[in-house]
């Protein structure tokens, strides 16, 4: 059966407290989520992260990901910055997740070209152009197992890339199904079939309506100022993004709507409260 191993709601805290202690963006209400989608596979495959910095949220998937699997999960930078390879390197090794990251130092793309596994999680966390945001899941997406969650982070931020991939490939796809926000990672489950994420469109277009108008704020990635800025945030307030309770995160990927509610090895469930 599908469910979130019982170690979890006390490891998750432990994890989320040991990646704060990393140079990074990505925020305890946001690693948190991370932790879920990794401890709780919707479907068979690898991880995947595109963009690592310093290794916040690597050291936390690996960590996550080892509470149900064996494999290493695989993080793909191509660290340019002077230093900025030796620094990743040294964050893994001191919180000893080197043997649980299988690391490649080059872009995105270069990955993709020989990539052969399947995917249950992507998560899109390099340069947020519009260009490279939408060219990681383009390379990635034909790799996306049937049930897969993709995750982009900055969809609520000033990067026009994040936020347009979100709303225009993802939710605008008849292949997305459940789909939503947390802090500022915008998520959506892919479905092979895309009979399966009918059900779905209705809600995927309620969000898309309330995080469309936010793109003139952000347009070519300039943070608005003034009257803009007011109007941004309120329009960002009207987003839903706080962290779903486990169970309700798990009903709505395994709902009414998804034959994924036999997915995996059985039933989705949630013993981990």
């Amino acid at each position: 059966m599908l469910t979130l191993p019982n170690s979890f709601p006390t490891a998750v805290d432990v994890l989320v407290n040991e990646a704060m202690q990393i140079d990074g963006w990505t925020t305890p209400r946001e690693l948190r989520f991370l932790a879920l989608l990794a401890a709780c596979p919707t479907t068979p495959g690898a991880v995947l992260e595109i963009g690592s910095y310093r290794g916040r949220s690597t050291t936390l998937l690996a960590r996550a990901n080892q509470l149900v699997s064996s494999n290493a999960i695989v993080a793909v930078d191509h660290l340019l910055q002077e230093g900025a390879c030796e620094a990743f390197q040294e964050t893994m090794r001191t919180a000893g997740v080197e043997h649980l990251v299988e690391f490649h130092q080059m872009m995105s793309w270069e990955l993709a070209l020989g990539w052969d596994r399947p995917l249950r999680l992507l998560w899109i966390d390099g340069n947020h152009s519009y260009e490279s945001t939408h060219r990681d899941l383009a390379s990635f997406a034909p790799s996306l197992a049937d049930g897969a969650i993709v995750a982009i982070d900055d969809v609520l931020n000033r990067y026009e890339g994040s936020l347009r991939v979100f709303l225009e490939d993802i939710l605008l796809s008849p292949h997305f199904g459940a789909a939503g926000v947390c802090g500022s990672i915008g998520w959506a489950q892919f479905h092979a079939d895309s009979r399966e994420a009918r059900g779905y469109h209705r809600e995927n277009l309620k969000l898309y309506r309330r995080l469309s108008p936010l793109v003139p704020l952000v347009a070519f990635d300039c943070y608005p100022s003034g009257w803009d800025k007011l109007r941004y945030r309120l329009l960002r307030s009207r987003v839903p993004r706080r962290m779903p309770a486990w169970s309700d995160w798990m009903l709505h990927v395994c709902g009414p709507f998804s034959r994924h509610s036999e997915s995996v090895n059985g039933s989705c469930s949630s013993r981990a409260r």
